[in-house]
């Protein structure tokens, strides 16, 4: 089973465990903006850019002519493609490739092989080729520069004479 989206198309729906769940691929040809954490038994394809809320997983792979992006994971079961970036604010993992035409950035990387910068119509800049993580887990960096960023320092606010640590949320 697939679904195709021809327009513009916005994911409301959960499941009881708090994220969407298509069985088959889910094919749209403008822009996946996804309002909560989306899981596809098997690929996931957009003509622009997908962003999610949440986190996203495929089964099978993960393609955008345009930006991928997610607050929180990306996972797919065989490679990442994005004509643009792909950036996530927890993890990017995959069993195949990552090939981004611009940079790469996450807090963990764990991957086969690496491509940043692959941008067709234009030279990237240094800063479109990099790939920047707290840690690579795996992988190798076939094609852009890896830059090891520092973990964030915690953050505090001070209330009523109590001294808060932020966490982020789920």
């Amino acid at each position: 089973m697939s679904i195709t989206v021809i327009d513009k198309y916005y994911v409301f729906a959960k499941d009881e465990g708090g994220r969407l769940v298509i069985r088959g691929d889910l094919k749209v040809d403008d822009d996946l903006e996804i309002a909560c954490n989306l899981f596809v038994t098997g690929s996931i394809v957009s003509g622009s850019h997908i962003h999610a809320i949440g986190s996203i997983e495929a089964g099978e792979g993960i393609k955008a002519n345009g930006n991928i992006s997610a607050a929180s994971n990306i996972k797919a079961g065989w490679s990442i493609e994005a004509g643009g970036r792909v950036s996530s604010g927890s993890e990017i993992k995959t069993e195949g490739g990552i090939i981004a035409g611009f940079s790469i950035r996450a807090k963990t990387i764990s991957s086969d092989r690496i491509f940043a910068g692959l941008c067709s119509w234009r030279s990237p800049t240094p800063e479109e080729k990099q790939i920047r993580c707290e840690k690579l887990l795996s992988g190798t960096v076939e094609y852009g520069e890896l830059v090891i960023t520092k973990p964030e320092p915690p953050k505090f606010i001070e209330q009523d004479g109590y001294k808060y640590q932020l966490v982020e949320a789920l």
